[in-house]
């Protein structure tokens, strides 16, 4: 019993391996290209340029995921097997996800294309805990980032 979990352990840390060395990839690919070629770097003085929170965002991704990466490195050698169409669902999934709720963005605004984006990650996620904290979470999350990004900026969030 011990040895399948270990094997799905094993699984799970080449999984984040990849993960984070995929994401690193990309994060880097839109600092140094896609947010330079689609965002305005200029910004009149005393407001904050359009591309510091795209590049900020990329930043802390590229960081996060390196850190996935370096300390699952170590999982490269383990002997276990990875559920490729398990995997690729789940990817299907969550990329169907960020297409609406981009879309939702677009068309209803932050707030809520925001509480539901939270509450449905939360399901696909699998969150097994209390019910109460991702509740109060999805629906007091939104607005605290709405009013903090208004009164800290004085950007308006659509």
């Amino acid at each position: 019993m011990s040895n399948v979990k270990q094997t799905d352990q094993g699984a799970a840390r080449r999984l984040d391996f990849i993960c984070g060395v995929v994401l690193a990839v990309l994060s880097l690919v839109a600092l140094v290209w896609v947010i330079p070629a689609a965002v305005p770097g200029e910004a009149s003085r005393g407001e904050v340029a359009p591309s510091f929170f795209p590049k900020l965002t990329a930043g802390i991704i590229f960081i996060c995921s390196l850190a996935l990466a370096v300390l699952n490195r170590d999982a490269l050698r383990a002997n276990a097997r990875i559920g490729g169409w398990t995997i690729l669902g789940e990817i299907a999934g969550w990329g169907v996800l960020a297409t609406i709720i981009m879309l939702l963005l677009i068309h209803v605004g932050l707030v809520p294309a925001s509480i539901l984006a939270t509450a449905v990650a939360t399901v696909v996620a699998r969150y097994r805990g209390h019910w109460g904290i991702p509740v109060v979470v999805a629906i007091a999350l939104p607005f605290v980032l709405r009013f903090g990004v208004q009164a800290l900026f004085s950007i308006e969030l659509p």
